[in-house]
Formats: C-alpha cells, sequence, structure tokens
C-alpha cells in the first residue's frame, strides 16, 4: 500500500462516518478501527480527535507507524 492508496481509503471510509462527528473524529476514528495505531499517535502528542487543524500531520504519523507495523 502506498501513501496515496491509504489516504483515498481513509478518505472513502470517512466519508462513511457519522454526519454528527466533526472530521477530526471520523479520520482518528477510521484509522483507529481500521489500522489500530490512532492511539500511539495520539500519546505522541498529536491529536486529531480533539483538534482538526492538525489532521495533516495526524495523518503522516499514523501513516509512519501503520508501515512500521504492518511492513508496506
Amino acid at each position: 500500500m502506498t501513501f496515496e492508496d491509504f489516504e483515498i481509503e481513509l478518505w472513502a471510509r470517512v466519508r462513511e462516518a457519522p454526519e454528527e462527528w466533526r472530521t477530526g473524529q471520523s479520520v482518528f476514528n477510521v484509522i483507529d478501527q481500521v489500522w489500530g495505531v490512532a492511539r500511539e499517535v495520539q500519546w505522541d502528542g498529536c491529536d486529531c480527535f480533539y483538534d482538526d487543524t492538525v489532521i495533516p500531520d495526524f495523518i503522516l504519523r499514523a501513516w509512519e507507524k501503520i508501515k512500521e507495523r504492518y511492513d508496506y
């Protein structure tokens, strides 16, 4: 999986998230449910669940952890 493939899949799943969720909540929850690394990124100090302005950084940090975990 490339970063581009990851982003395409992520945003497709985010579009299916409940409408009452903010974008950051959706991104966090999808990454947590599908790839299981959202909490690790949060523990590292980047948290888009509460702050939509850090979504791009959160996605990049999540991708780095996903690559490590799944050997992409």
